[in-house]
C-alpha cells in the first residue's frame, strides 16, 4: 500500500493497527507542530525530533519512542536535523 503526504505533511485519515489509531506526520527541518492533548505516544520513524513538555527538553532519533502522562502539558514536536522527520502518534 503506498501513502501519500498531503499538502499539510500529513497522512490522509486515520491509521489502524492491532494497538489502535495512529497518525503519520511529516515535517521538515526547522518545522514545529503542537500536539493534541489527548496523544499517548509518539514514535519515531525517521529524521530527530526535539520534543518540548512542560519546559523539559528531549531529543529523539529514529527508532525512538516517548509514552506522555495523561493530563500533561503542551507538547511540542520540531523537526532537527537534515533529514526529514516523520513520526506517528497515538
Amino acid at each position: 500500500m503506498v501513502t501519500q503526504v498531503n499538502s499539510q505533511n500529513r497522512v490522509s485519515g486515520v491509521h489502524s493497527d492491532a494497538s489502535g489509531s495512529y497518525c503519520v506526520t511529516k515535517l521538515q527541518r526547522g518545522q514545529a507542530r503542537a500536539l493534541p492533548r489527548n496523544i499517548q505516544s509518539i514514535n519515531v520513524a525517521s529524521g530527530s525530533a526535539w520534543i518540548t513538555q512542560d519546559g523539559d527538553d528531549f531529543l529523539l532519533n529514529s527508532g525512538d519512542a516517548m509514552r506522555f502522562m495523561p493530563g500533561s502539558g503542551t507538547v511540542v514536536v520540531s523537526a532537527v536535523g537534515e533529514a526529514p522527520l516523520i513520526y506517528e502518534t497515538n
